[in-house]
């Protein structure tokens, strides 16, 4: 998505006679992105390594993975990433308690065809107010991961624990760890201790403060709880006199901004975009206290003044954490519906930081256009088999390119499809040397590409990623004596509670020897007369 961070991970498989260091460089056109050394040890390494990437604006990144090892020229891997501008996110919004902040956020997704949303309230709330196409098959939070998985990112806001059963609270974590994303926003101290050691607390980035039955009660909670309890809900007139009584004394709270921490991680989730991009900064009215940040969470944003009284850090506003193939999310503040009406009503700040929140936090879609398997590197004369998958009504169309702008060659190559609806394999050979662009395309989506490096057929013919042959290797090793490894242990290596074993144990007490054994006799011997000497006896 545009001006947002994605890692780029690549994995480097390396043979040293020596221990050696391997430079490693992420280019971006003439723009060194990256570098690092990795250690090599002698013999087989197997090497993992990431680095976080800026998007930037809509368009084609092209990336270059630069490895100096041992031959004279670097070996290189390229990729080509596309940024969109905008994507289709399913979202499902559940609200616990009532709250104005459902009403701005869904009238901002609303304005934008690329959310889908669903919106469902507690059914203890009493509200029927459904919006989405699953509205309609969905009475509460559902507990199964299958139902789940209809959603890119799940928000929860003011939901209480007894509202969601365990079956609900195992499903939501389940969804999480298979990639799936969950919003989670809390406001209030009082719920949000009630979740503290459930199965919902697992998967988020904070760890909830426990509930204390000791602490004493707000005296004006206290006394407003008694009012409403008095008048029961019986007498409308006197429930407006309270409540315009309650509002005249009320006092409204200011609003605080957002602050950021120093380091300031993922910014670009509060830039407005556009030729003047500046930071949004939100404003909220109240928050929650965590009892702390769990050691894998990233915090996004803080509170400007206060601080945990014990470490002296400021308190958490806004933090997340990876979970599984997913990310989970924790806002202690409001919904900021208090922010939206203190701007103008031309104000698209509070639009672009939920609509980028969601997007970040959302469940990312496969490409419908993709490469499923292509070698990095090939030969000349050796036969790539290439695996693609596409819409499976479209018609994909693939071909290779090489050569400069100037003398570009293209050559088709024809698809066939798999028994799986949506995929489909091709063969190729190369018939020269050099990088060949492999170019997917499909009608109505963005296109794919993948990058081969053609060299001369000296070098090892397993690149041209060709399934094994099985039955060449069963003959190969029958011809020996021998048998074809597979996946369970061969019967002739089992060992039968009938046969003797084929491996034997002999074992040498050290502490059996007649010398050991005369040592300690005359230890103990001289501790004997050594006492009677000194009369301890």
């Amino acid at each position: 998505m545009r001006k947002t961070d994605f890692t780029y991970q690549t994995v480097i498989e390396a043979y040293a006679d020596a221990e050696q260091k391997l430079p490693v460089e992420l280019w971006r056109g003439s723009e060194r992105l990256a570098e690092t050394t990795l250690q090599l040890s002698p013999g087989h390494n197997v090497l993992p390594w990431s680095t976080p990437i800026q998007s930037g604006d809509p368009g084609e990144i092209m990336l270059e993975l630069r490895v100096q090892g041992a031959e004279p020229e670097a070996r290189i891997a390229r990729h080509r990433v596309q940024v969109l501008e905008k994507t289709e996110l399913r979202i499902l919004y559940y609200q616990g308690a009532l709250d104005w902040g459902f009403r701005y956020i869904s009238n901002l997704l609303k304005r934008d065809p690329s959310y889908q949303l669903t919106a469902i309230f507690n059914p203890a709330s009493g509200t029927r107010i459904r919006s989405g196409e699953q509205a309609a098959k969905l009475n509460d939070l559902p507990s199964s991961v299958s139902a789940l998985n209809d959603f890119d990112l799940i928000v929860l806001e003011s939901v209480f624990a007894n509202q969601l059963s365990a079956a609900q609270q195992e499903a939501l974590s389940a969804y999480v760890k298979a990639g799936g994303g969950v919003l989670f926003l809390m406001p209030e101290n009082s719920a949000a201790k009630a979740f503290s050691g459930q199965a919902i607390e697992a998967m988020l980035p904070v760890v909830f403060a426990r509930e204390n039955n000791a602490e004493t009660a707000d005296p004006k909670v206290v006394a407003f709880q008694r009012q409403m309890q008095q008048l029961g809900g019986a007498n409308n007139r006197a429930e407006t006199l309270f409540a315009t009584d309650a509002a005249q004394q009320s006092q409204i709270t200011p609003l605080t901004d957002f602050a950021f921490p120093e380091e300031k991680p993922r910014l670009a989730l509060f830039a407005s975009g556009g030729q003047a991009a500046k930071i949004i900064t939100p404003k909220f009215a109240n928050f929650s206290v965590v009892k702390s940040v769990k050691p894998a969470a990233e915090i996004l944003a803080v509170h400007p003044t206060e601080k945990d009284p014990e470490t002296g850090d400021p308190r958490v506003l806004l933090a997340v954490q990876p979970y599984g193939e997913g990310r989970s999310a924790v806002l202690t503040t409001d919904s900021l519906w208090r922010w939206k009406m203190s701007l103008p009503s031309e104000s698209r700040d509070v639009e672009i930081f939920w609509q980028q929140l969601f997007q970040w936090l959302g469940r990312p879609s496969p490409s419908p256009v993709r490469f499923e398997q292509t070698p990095i590197e090939s030969a000349t004369g050796l036969e790539n088999r290439l695996f693609v998958a596409a819409p499976p009504n479209s018609k994909p169309m693939l071909q290779a390119k090489t050569g400069s702008a100037e003398t570009v060659q293209t050559i088709p190559i024809p698809l066939k499809p798999s028994a799986k609806p949506g995929e489909w394999t091709a063969a190729w050979e190369a018939d020269a040397q050099g990088v060949w662009e492999l170019e997917l395309t499909a009608e109505g989506h963005p296109k794919a590409s993948a990058f081969i490096s053609i060299t001369s057929p000296q070098f090892a013919p397993d690149l041209a990623n060709l399934p094994p042959a099985t039955d060449l290797l069963r003959r190969l090793a029958e011809s020996s004596g021998g048998a074809l490894l597979g996946s369970a242990t061969p019967e002739a290596w089992r060992v039968a509670a009938t046969k003797q074993a084929l491996v034997s144990e002999q074992r040498t007490l050290l502490w059996n020897n007649w010398t050991l054994l005369c040592l300690a006799l005359g230890v103990y011997s001289a501790e004997l007369l050594l006492r009677r000497k000194w009369r301890l006896l």
